[in-house]
């Protein structure tokens, strides 16, 4: 699902990192369980995901291109990116990679 990431880079600085893309620390403070669904996890580059630090998703968001958010298989629907429609968004999330899986499956 994260081809444009390189597993094996040349540099232990730029790993892949795993990130939650609604902060852990906001999810736990508003008491949201499913914090580490994997419709909430995505992996980013690690020059990436320093750039997001801890910014909470609706000012993340912002920042970011449509190629760049279909890619990490945001749902397009912008009322989803508010935390108080989490859960479905981590489900239209999930819909959407298990899409690309079934296709990514086809070509096998």
């Amino acid at each position: 699902l994260y081809p444009h990431i390189d597993l094996t880079p040349l540099s232990e600085r730029n790993k892949p990192h795993k990130d939650h893309i609604f902060p852990d620390t906001l999810l736990k403070k508003d008491k949201y369980e499913e914090i580490d669904n994997i419709g909430n996890i995505q992996f980013l580059t690690a020059t990436e995901n320093e750039s997001k630090n801890k910014t909470s998703f609706d000012e993340w968001i912002k920042t970011l291109d449509k190629k760049f958010i279909k890619k990490s298989f945001i749902p397009e629907d912008t009322s989803l990116w508010k935390i108080k429609n989490y859960k479905k968004f981590i489900e239209k999330r999930r819909e959407l990679m298990f899409i690309e899986l079934k296709k990514i499956m086809r070509e096998y």
